[in-house]
C-alpha cells in the first residue's frame, strides 16, 4: 500500500481487524456473492450519501482556511489555495464496498436490506485483506473521531506543503508545481479520507475496501443501470490462484434478517450454500432482532 503520509491514519490501519467482516444485502446479493465469490464496489461519487464523500472534503477545506490563517508566505499561499480547488474532484475514479463488526444490528437491516427479508454475510478478515492487497485495495476501519479526523487531514495538508517547499528548492516552477500539489492532495484525499464519516454513524463500526485510483477500461469494471442512470462498480474478486480458498481459516457465516418464515428461510440459506460453496464452508443462524418489517 503506498504511504498514507499520515501517522494517525497508519495506526488506525494497523488495528486488529475482528475475523470476521459483515455485509449486509438483499437476496439477490447473497445469491450473487456465493456464486461468483465477487463483491461489487462503488463508485465513490455514486453512493448513496454523497456526505460520505464530502465529510474529508469538508474537513480539508477547514484545515487549509486554518493553515491560511496562521499565516503564510505567497508560495504556500499558491500550493494551498490550489489543494483547496482540488479536493473533492477525484471521487469518480476511487470505489469503495463497505463491510461492519456488527453481526446483528437493527439500523443495518432497515438501511441496507429490503423489507420482507435480507441477510449479512460475514467475510474471513484474512482472505479479504489477502486479496485486497492482491487487487490494490486498502482495507480501512473507518474513522468517526473528529478530532482524529483534523489530525489526519492537517498530517496531508503538512506532508504535500513539505513535498512543494522541496520541489521549489530543486529549481522547479512555482505556479505550474502549485497546480500539481494542489491535484495530487485532491486525488489523496480521495482515496485515504473515504474512510472518514461523521460521529452519529459510530454505531455502525463500519470497515472500508477502498480501491487505487481505477482508469478506464479495466478489466474488472463493470456498469448497471439504476432507475435513471448508469452506475459504474468495480468487481472485487474474493479469490484467486494463489489464495483459493475463503474459508481456510474460518467458515463464512450468514445471518438471516428479520423474516416471517425463519424455516424456509433457513432452509433455503442451506440449500444456496451447498450449491455455490459447499455445505461445511458458512455457519447460518437467524436475527434475534424483534423487527417486523413485512
Amino acid at each position: 500500500m503506498p504511504s498514507t503520509l499520515s501517522s494517525t491514519l497508519d495506526h488506525a490501519l494497523a488495528a486488529v481487524i475482528p475475523e470476521l467482516l459483515f455485509h449486509y444485502t438483499s437476496p439477490e446479493g447473497l445469491i450473487g456473492i456465493l456464486r461468483k465469490l465477487e463483491l461489487w464496489a462503488s463508485n465513490a461519487a455514486f453512493l448513496n450519501d454523497i456526505q460520505e464523500v464530502e465529510r474529508a472534503v469538508s474537513v480539508s477545506r477547514v484545515v487549509i482556511e486554518n493553515t491560511i490563517a496562521r499565516g503564510v508566505n505567497a508560495q504556500d499561499l499558491d500550493a494551498l489555495q490550489e489543494m483547496r480547488a482540488y479536493v473533492g474532484a477525484a471521487a469518480k475514479r476511487y470505489y469503495v464496498f463497505s463491510l461492519t463488526e456488527e453481526r446483528d444490528l437493527l439500523s443495518q437491516w432497515r438501511a441496507y436490506c429490503p423489507p420482507g427479508g435480507g441477510y449479512a454475510i460475514g467475510l474471513p478478515s484474512k482472505q479479504l485483506s489477502l486479496m485486497a492487497d492482491v487487487q490494490g485495495f486498502t482495507l480501512s476501519p473507518c474513522i468517526y473521531d473528529e478530532q482524529l479526523q483534523y489530525r489526519i487531514l492537517q498530517e496531508f495538508v503538512d506532508a504535500f506543503l513539505i513535498k512543494f517547499r522541496h520541489e521549489i528548492a530543486e529549481g522547479a516552477a512555482t505556479h505550474d508545481l502549485a497546480k500539481q500539489i494542489g491535484w495530487e492532495f485532491g486525488q489523496h484525499v480521495a482515496r485515504f479520507g473515504i474512510s472518514l464519516k461523521h460521529h452519529s454513524f459510530r454505531e455502525e463500526k463500519e470497515w472500508r475496501l477502498i480501491s487505487p485510483a481505477i482508469e478506464e477500461p479495466h478489466s474488472q469494471l463493470d456498469y448497471k443501470s439504476s432507475s435513471f442512470r448508469v452506475v459504474p462498480f468495480f468487481r472485487f474478486q474474493l479469490t484467486n490462484g494463489q489464495h483459493p480458498n475463503l474459508t481456510a481459516e474460518n467458515r463464512i457465516a450468514i445471518v438471516i434478517g428479520p423474516t416471517s418464515d425463519p424455516v424456509a428461510s433457513t432452509m433455503a440459506v442451506q440449500s444456496l450454500v451447498t450449491s455455490t460453496i459447499g455445505s461445511g464452508n458458512a455457519s447460518h443462524t437467524v436475527s434475534e432482532i424483534p423487527y417486523r418489517n413485512w
